[in-house]
């Protein structure tokens, strides 16, 4: 019996990539959003990056759909390198309140303009009443803890052990940094040596790998 020779029309192919395309929106729509300032983390194996939000940003959105986002939230959207800009056309922007209070959040832009870390920080050293309205004081669970009652075993436990770790040392100062890059997260540390508590704390949400 002579098998027919099957002949590969263009439609085909349109057809292949709608189908694909649809699956792919399917799963990324299922995927439960979980939202830092509202939720807890869930157990480690139930979670990476690519389903997690801060004050509704998530990665992957676009400039326009963050700054839709920041106004939605009464937020202002600045360029990092000039905070003089009500603007947000930089690779790097900042999160600031409508009084002009920094809310320790900045966000990084690919060169397609689509948002591809989310850096949440928190400086022990600042401002008693900045500190209130920085997002780390409302994340949920442990995670708010990690940013108010900083320890190594806390880390481990929400996060378990790193793939990466990176140590650089200068006078008085020690830099520390952890990459969990199955779970999209990368954590800098720098510690004065008279102090029990990190003295500048960065949670970075990445894609994870």
């Amino acid at each position: 019996m002579q098998m027919k020779k099957m002949i590969i029309k263009p439609w085909h192919c349109l057809w292949l990539f709608v189908i694909c395309c649809s699956l792919t929106i399917s799963v990324n729509a299922g995927q439960r959003v979980i939202e830092l300032t509202e939720s807890s983390l869930p157990p480690q194996g139930q979670w990476t990056s690519a389903q997690l939000a801060v004050s509704g940003f998530r990665l992957g959105m676009t400039r326009p759909e963050v700054l839709s986002t920041a106004q939605h939230q009464e937020l202002r959207v600045k360029d990092d390198r000039d905070l003089r800009k009500v603007t947000c056309e930089d690779d790097w922007c900042a999160l600031f309140s409508r009084q002009g209070l920094y809310k320790g959040v900045n966000l990084h832009f690919d060169q397609q303009g689509n948002l591809d870390r989310i850096r949440i920080s928190v400086n022990t050293a600042g401002d008693a009443d900045v500190l209130k309205g920085v997002v780390a004081r409302s994340l949920r669970g442990g995670l708010g803890e990690l940013f108010q009652h900083y320890s190594p075993a806390l880390r481990l436990r929400l996060f378990g052990r790193e793939d990466e770790q990176k140590v650089r040392t200068e006078p008085h100062y020690t830099y520390r940094d952890y990459a969990y890059r199955h779970l999209g997260i990368a954590i800098h540390e720098e510690w004065w040596d008279k102090d029990d508590q990190p003295v500048d704390l960065d949670l970075d949400l990445v894609w994870p790998k």
